[in-house]
């Protein structure tokens, strides 16, 4: 972990001017790393959370928490005891914050360090803790379905998608936002009801959204959370 800190050219990534700090990642990962306990982990991702990943007063997320989600973890891993729970709270500052969008991308840092958490998800599972499950309740409300096939409804005002889905809709009523390839996402208000869930992270499951339009939703048609809602 110590060399992949030490590797990433920080200030390649970018971020939003005056408020991106790369000069204060590494540093502070490497106190993270070596801390001895929650005082000492405390002390070192504050400089992350103003600045270094994120701004904590304007809720700004930079690309360098993407960057650096694997580093946190493999510091959750392998690291001292005492950095788990920072690591939780800045993995949990990412995840809810607001994600800075580059000029002319639609890319969102939420949902792709939502995928990076998933991906290990066992590391938190095995922790089990409240602070180790909130991670991974975070990391799920960035949920996305891939729609492959619109089967039939017989409910009038309802809509039944198939597809990939990874995340969870976290509520009953659940808003959520189209992406059509090649188009901005637009809000949908819509009831989101996971009719079969995936048999692993990442399958197949059948959802039906409520108060839709009928043809609204095509194969190939994402719907996800309403992440663009909270773009900074």
């Amino acid at each position: 972990m110590f060399e992949a800190i030490e590797t990433i050219d920080w200030a390649a990534v970018p971020g939003p001017a005056g408020l991106y700090q790369p000069g204060k990642v590494a540093p502070a990962l490497r106190a993270l790393a070596q801390s001895t306990d929650e005082a000492s982990a405390d002390a070192a991702i504050r400089p992350l959370e103003d600045g270094g990943l994120f701004d904590r007063h304007c809720g700004c997320v930079h690309p360098a928490s993407l960057v650096a989600a694997p580093v946190l973890m493999d510091i959750a891993e392998h690291g001292p005891a005492a950095a788990f729970g920072a690591v939780c709270v800045l993995l949990r500052g990412a995840l809810t914050g607001c994600p800075w969008v580059e000029d002319g991308t639609d890319a969102l840092l939420c949902c792709a360090i939502a995928e990076s958490v998933r991906a290990r998800a066992a590391l938190f599972e095995a922790r089990g803790d409240q602070c180790a499950l909130n991670v991974l309740k975070e990391a799920d409300a960035h949920w996305a379905l891939t729609v492959s096939e619109v089967p039939p409804d017989q409910r009038p005002g309802n809509v039944l998608a198939l597809g990939r889905l990874v995340g969870v809709p976290g509520r009953a009523y659940a808003p959520c936002e189209l992406r059509i390839p090649g188009h901005p996402a637009r809000r949908v208000e819509a009831c989101a009801t996971v009719v079969s869930a995936p048999a692993a992270v990442g399958g197949e499951a059948l959802v039906r959204f409520s108060f839709v339009e009928e043809g609204q939703i095509q194969p190939g048609h994402v719907l996800a959370a309403p992440c663009h809602d909270n773009v900074f």
